[in-house]
């Protein structure tokens, strides 16, 4: 008889899978985890994109908002978004250039009061933007900002800083763009903050003027350091300058119409004029003078305060220019003014109309 089978043991199965089902299995597996992988990528890149737009909009909104606080003059709010546009993506180049820009512009425009900060301060926290720019630059664009940079030091040297050394910053940015406008303007700035003599310094204006760029700024520049001192020959030079930017069709900022009143009043209302007359009108043609007067002060308002004085002035150019008839009258009518003209005035448009009287 046939030996009995060999009972199972109880909890076993008779048979085990079979390997076909196995690899199936794992197969399906695999697939389902590559299929969530793959779903977690793109979710992950999803929200790479959106947020990279998000920045990107943002980034965009910032730029645009400072550009209108700087043309607004508002330089600080300026500088505040265009720092959150560089914290919102900080590799961004036209942020980095932006910021940039924002620095040299509020350096150019730098004021100290109540709300402002000293120079210095300001000096400080915009110099590291300026220093960085260095690094990815052409040399024009390299020459612009170590020439900001010197004006950095030139506002930190006003507050005590002795030990910089403004001047040597502006030739650095020379020795890289020798027509750089903006090291030329301020190395004429600064020649003339150390001394009178106008020769070297309207050289430097010149060659920045020449530069066909920052026009406007270097005009600025130019009225500022002749205004800053007070002698004849830099009261001829402002003048001369004056007239030079009403035949180029420049603008005169509002600040600067005092120190040219003032100039041409030295000249033409002052007992004691310096510069003298002769020496004015020996730089710039009288017919010229005139017209520059007229283009400084007609309609402006500013002499208005003036009274006696802007008529005097006024006739007398006249006068200079070969126009008696009108300067005739002009003397004549503050000669009837019996309350507006100054005593130390009236003797003087006394002489004026007996000396041209005879001539009409």
């Amino acid at each position: 008889m046939p030996p009995n089978p060999r009972p199972e043991s109880p909890g076993t199965t008779s048979d085990p899978p079979a390997p076909g089902r196995t690899s199936r299995l794992l197969k399906i597996v695999a697939g389902l985890t590559a299929v969530l992988s793959l779903a977690l990528a793109a979710r992950q890149v999803t929200v790479f994109i959106t947020d990279y737009r998000a920045r990107q909009t943002r980034v965009r909104e910032l730029l645009a908002t400072s550009a209108l606080q700087s043309r607004a003059g508002d330089h600080p709010a300026a500088w505040t978004a265009l720092s959150q546009a560089l914290r919102t993506d900080p590799g961004n180049a036209a942020v980095r250039s932006a910021r940039e820009d924002a620095a040299m512009a509020w350096l150019e425009n730098a004021r100290t009061g109540s709300t402002s900060p000293t120079f210095t301060a300001l000096a400080d926290t915009l110099s590291p933007a300026l220093t960085e720019g260095l690094l990815h630059s052409d040399s024009t664009r390299k020459a612009d900002l170590l020439a900001h940079l010197g004006w950095a030091d030139f506002l930190r040297w006003r507050e005590g800083r002795s030990d910089l050394s403004p001047p040597t910053r502006y030739r650095e940015a020379l020795a890289l763009d020798p027509h750089n406008p903006f090291a030329h303007a301020m190395l004429g700035h600064w020649l003339l903050w150390q001394s009178d003599s106008v020769g070297p310094a309207a050289g430097h204006f010149r060659d920045a003027l020449a530069a066909g760029r920052a026009r406007e700024y270097i005009r600025h520049m130019q009225l500022s350091a002749l205004g800053n001192r007070r002698s004849a020959g830099t009261a001829v030079e402002l003048i001369r300058v004056a007239n030079e930017m009403r035949s180029s069709g420049d603008s005169v900022p509002e600040n600067a119409r005092g120190e040219l009143w003032t100039a041409l009043s030295g000249s033409f209302i002052s007992p004691a004029a310096d510069p003298p007359p002769a020496l004015v009108l020996a730089a710039v043609p009288p017919a010229d003078l005139l017209a520059t007067y007229r283009w400084l002060f007609d309609g402006s308002g500013y002499p208005a305060a003036k009274g006696a004085s802007y008529s005097y002035q006024l006739a007398a150019l006249q006068e200079a220019a070969g126009d008696t008839a009108a300067a005739l009258a002009g003397y004549r009518a503050l000669i009837a003014d019996k309350q507006g003209v100054p005593d130390g005035l009236r003797p003087r448009v006394t002489q004026a109309v007996a000396r041209l009287s005879g001539k009409h």
